[in-house]
C-alpha cells in the first residue's frame, strides 16, 4: 500500500470483506485489489456485493492458493458471478 500511496494513489484498506464492502461502497475506488482469502466473506463474495452497483470497476485478485482445484473453484465461480451480472 506504501508503494501505491508514494506513486500519488489514494488507497484504503480493510481488514475483512465486509468492511472492505463499506468502504468500497463509501470510497467508490477506481480499481479494487481484493484477497480471496478474507477472514469473514471471501473477495469473490464480496465483489459479488459491489458488483450491482459498480459493474465495470476493475478487480486485481491476490491469493495463496495454487493448487490446481483451487483455480478451477476461482475459474468456475468468477464464470457463475459474470452470468448474474447478465
Amino acid at each position: 500500500m506504501m508503494a501505491l500511496r508514494y506513486e500519488g494513489w489514494e488507497v484504503r484498506s480493510a481488514a475483512d470483506g465486509l468492511r472492505a464492502v463499506r468502504i468500497a461502497r463509501a470510497f467508490r475506488p477506481d480499481t479494487l485489489v481484493l484477497d480471496v482469502m478474507l477472514s469473514d466473506i471471501d473477495g469473490l463474495e464480496a465483489l459479488r456485493r459491489l458488483r450491482g452497483e459498480a459493474p465495470d470497476m476493475p478487480v486485481l485478485f491476490l491469493t495463496a492458493r495454487n493448487s490446481v482445484e483451487d483455480r478451477v473453484t476461482g475459474a468456475d465461480r468468477r464464470r457463475r458471478l459474470l452470468h448474474e451480472e447478465r
